[in-house]
């Protein structure tokens, strides 16, 4: 209320009010808007900025097809393609994809060397170790033994192939020379391994199963018992968590499995199903060409 020459004027008391109020939800709603916004942006940009499935097709094939040429690389040059098999002649575990690896890039990714009988050794009809680390030889004998390499054919961008050294903070050039230490400790500290005979490994299943009911397959028994000579060696702490992954089910190796344990295998639905299917093999000629172009046109 104001008083002016005489007389009074009222204002309607919350008129100023109303105005700030009206103000206050109009600044409200657009800066609820404006979250809106940001938050469907953020939700947006990752699918604009993730490369179009063109991107990784484009990438497999070129993987493919330096694959390929390596190993036509390698049947010119022995007349022959990589083995395949799961086993080396002595009957020791040395798959197939192990036995590429070498005879495209050596088993030190320096080169494949021309006496392997691809063992799992990685020795020749001698016995001799082919692919011997740079520090037991001398100069002279590592550079001989590099010398009868071929390859590789490759490269090691197209396999996405790290050396060790690399990965922990040293440099070896191609012919092998060490040029920069690793962090050994950092190596030491990070990884530890240890090895597991087939005896062992029968009974890492059976102690597996009679101390946890735990049913392991092969491959899973060789990393629970690695896990427990850790444990024993004094790597962690007794009741430190540890975590050992197992990828197969053991009704893949059923045979040895039973024979260990003399108990039934209850398989699972999934592979029940696939098991019941009819078995189909189709006939392809033996040159990577032809597998790769089965593998690109059907899948």
């Amino acid at each position: 209320m104001s008083m002016d020459n005489g007389t009074y004027s009222i204002q309607k008391a919350g008129d100023r009010g109303g105005y700030s109020r009206r103000r206050g939800k109009s600044l409200a709603n657009i800066l609820w808007v404006l979250v809106l916004i940001l938050i469907a942006i953020g939700l947006l940009l990752p699918l604009f900025n993730r490369p179009h499935p063109p991107y990784y097709e484009t990438k497999q094939r070129a993987q493919l097809s330096s694959i390929g040429t390596a190993i036509e690389l390698f049947n010119s040059e022995f007349d022959m393609y990589p083995p395949s098999g799961a086993v080396d002649e002595a009957g020791v575990d040395y798959c197939g994809a192990m036995k590429l690896c070498e005879a495209v890039m050596g088993r030190d990714l320096l080169g494949f060397h021309p006496d392997s009988f691809f063992r799992s050794r990685g020795t020749d009809a001698d016995g001799r170790v082919l692919y011997p680390a740079a520090n037991v030889l001398s100069t002279e004998e590592y550079k001989v033994s590099l010398s009868k390499r071929k390859g590789p054919y490759l490269p090691l961008d197209n396999a996405n192939a790290y050396r060790l050294v690399d990965l922990y903070g040293g440099h070896m050039d191609e012919t092998g020379l060490l040029h920069r230490l690793p962090d050994m400790a950092r190596i030491r500290r990070d990884m530890w391994s240890v090895p597991i005979d087939d005896e062992e490994t029968r009974e890492t299943i059976a102690r597996a199963w009679r101390t946890h009911q735990v049913m392991l397959e092969p491959h899973g028994a060789v990393g629970w018992a690695a896990l427990n000579r850790f444990f024993e060696a004094g790597g962690a702490e007794p009741d430190a968590l540890a975590v050992s992954l197992e990828t197969a089910h053991p009704a893949k190796f059923m045979d040895i499995v039973k024979d260990v344990l003399a108990v039934e295998m209850k398989i699972p639905p999934q592979l029940s199903t696939a098991l019941e299917k009819e078995k189909q093999a189709i006939k392809i000629a033996k040159e990577f060409e032809f597998f790769k172009s089965y593998i690109l046109d059907t899948f």
